[in-house]
């Protein structure tokens, strides 16, 4: 568990997340997609064309997969993000 967190974190640095509060919000998203957020580009996408800052763009994300799961977060559960 610990190599995961630590893994999570720095796939976080290298989206340029920088405050504790979006390494937060990246590992749980890192988590619940079993690591998969990071590695299918669509996140680092989201990323590199967003105007704002990582650390503020992270709720963007966040907010983008409540509108896109609404009341079935649990898909993402059994497909992975």
């Amino acid at each position: 568990m610990h190599q995961r967190v630590l893994d999570y974190e720095k796939s976080g640095d290298d989206l340029g997340l920088r405050s504790e509060r979006a390494q937060m919000k990246w590992a749980y998203l890192m988590s619940i997609t079993d690591g998969k957020a990071a590695g299918g580009g669509l996140a680092r996408r989201h990323f590199r064309d967003s105007p704002r800052q990582p650390d503020d763009a992270i709720d963007d994300v966040l907010s983008e997969l409540d509108d896109v799961t609404g009341a079935n977060w649990d898909r993402i559960w059994k497909s992975g993000a």
